[in-house]
């Protein structure tokens, strides 16, 4: 029997994206807008290859961000909560297995927390300058979400505060604190303590 390799893998994953690609595009031909289980057809046939692939090929890194990029590109994100935790275990350096990990929570599932939590992970797994800007960059981006949001606030009629998502499912009472938001507190307290971290130690 002979043994499949990476290059039987990849060509028959293009093959499946080739043909989901002419299914697509029949359908728009049509104009047929409503989907149903079987328009996932080879979504999930190019999972399963990636799996198997995977399996066997586990130490490819570039092979799982080609497998991330495809699940996200087509928004299968319960695969991809389970499959990024992986590589979590696999690959604790490699620091954009960790930022797709944490953005994944912060877009995806909408779960600020636990995308601070994971960047914070990395940071004590791998405290470097890197891991740092990636955490810092995630909180500017965080302090912008909630800035549109208080300026949707402000648009309200009724001048009922907004929360995030997340957070109401966790603490129906606990509230966005706009002010320190706005002042950009968080960020500044995670750039100076990489600061005061990466900074060269002196002897006394």
């Amino acid at each position: 029997k002979k043994d499949v390799s990476k290059v039987d893998f990849l060509k028959a994953i293009q093959y499946e994206t080739v043909l989901n690609k002419r299914m697509e595009q029949q359908r728009k031909k049509l104009h047929i807008e409503k989907r149903d289980f079987n328009d996932s057809h080879f979504i999930r046939r190019i999972i399963v290859l990636y799996q198997k692939c995977l399996i066997k090929f586990e130490k490819d890194q570039t092979l799982w961000l080609d497998f991330f990029n495809f699940l996200i590109k087509n928004k299968c994100n319960k695969v991809l909560n389970k499959e990024i935790g992986k590589t979590l275990i696999k690959f604790p350096r490699n620091l954009i297995f960790w930022k797709i990990a944490g953005y994944n929570e912060f877009e995806n599932n909408l779960n600020t927390k636990q995308a601070r939590t994971l960047f914070l992970k990395c940071i004590r797994l791998n405290p470097i300058i890197d891991a740092y800007i990636n955490y810092f960059v995630f909180e500017i981006k965080f302090a912008e979400k909630v800035s549109e949001r208080r300026n949707l606030l402000l648009q309200n009629k009724n001048g009922k505060k907004l929360k995030m998502l997340d957070e109401i499912i966790e603490d129906k009472e606990e509230e966005i604190d706009y002010d320190e938001i706005s002042k950009l507190t968080i960020p500044t307290l995670a750039w100076q303590n990489a600061i005061q971290e990466l900074a060269p130690k002196t002897d006394e």
